[in-house]
């Protein structure tokens, strides 16, 4: 059995424990301890904390109801700890040069177990993708790309032909329909490109003003026609 606490970080621990809740330590005690956390591999360090966090969360329960820290509770808890420590892990490769497949499985528990047993901070936050395509790589895009109906809507038509190739390598500024996404009408069935989306994948601008103002006009031509 590999150690990773001593006999006498054994009896460390056992003498908080008995500082805060009155027991008394024998040479059992040390050996029974002892085997338990080596066997579960649990070093000094993560025992102490675990011993912490254990009387932390007694002081939450009624005093007619709290109980002395045990082995398995020592053993939960410091696996937790070392879980939390690892949630945002992220594997750091070499910057010069590529490993083989032993070489990464080697490096990267080395960095799993820094980070696990407190040696190395992990990152506070996860890591997040940032960022949309490449602009350099939307325009060649343009030209190549067509819609696709979705998985889920019956109604989109299989044959695509009429859809503007190029309308699909931009996000509609109108109904924000998704890249490679047909737009849809306010029910939500499919429609052709908006002229907005196909004036914008030519490489246009869209003002909504604009075409706000326009709408306006038709509307009052309309009207007019109709008064005359």
């Amino acid at each position: 059995m590999t150690q990773t606490i001593s006999p006498e970080e054994i009896g460390d621990i056992l003498g908080l424990a008995a500082a805060r809740d009155q027991r008394t330590v024998g040479d059992g005690d040390v050996l029974a301890w002892y085997d338990d956390l080596n066997a579960a591999r649990v070093t000094f360090t993560d025992a102490r904390q675990a011993l912490t966090r254990f009387y932390v969360q007694q002081a939450a329960i009624p005093a007619d109801r709290r109980f002395r820290v045990t082995t398995p509770d020592v053993i939960e808890l410091a696996r937790k700890i070392r879980n939390e420590r690892v949630a945002n892990f992220v594997y750091e490769p070499p910057a010069d040069r590529e490993e083989s497949g032993i070489e990464f499985r080697a490096r990267y528990r080395a960095q799993l177990d820094a980070v696990a047993s407190g040696r190395v901070a992990a990152p506070p936050h996860r890591p997040a993708l940032e960022g949309g395509p490449a602009p350099a790589l939307v325009p060649k895009l343009r030209g190549l790309l067509r819609a696709l109906p979705d998985a889920e809507d019956d109604t989109a038509p299989t044959d695509t032909a009429e859809v503007p190739v190029g309308a699909m390598t931009v996000q509609c500024p109108r109904c924000k329909a998704r890249i490679g996404r047909r737009c849809k009408t306010p029910s939500g069935r499919p429609r052709p490109p908006h002229p907005p989306r196909v004036q914008v994948a030519a490489g246009g601008t869209y003002d909504p003003s604009a075409e706000r103002a326009e709408e306006q006009r038709r509307r009052a031509a309309s009207e007019a026609a109709l008064t005359a």
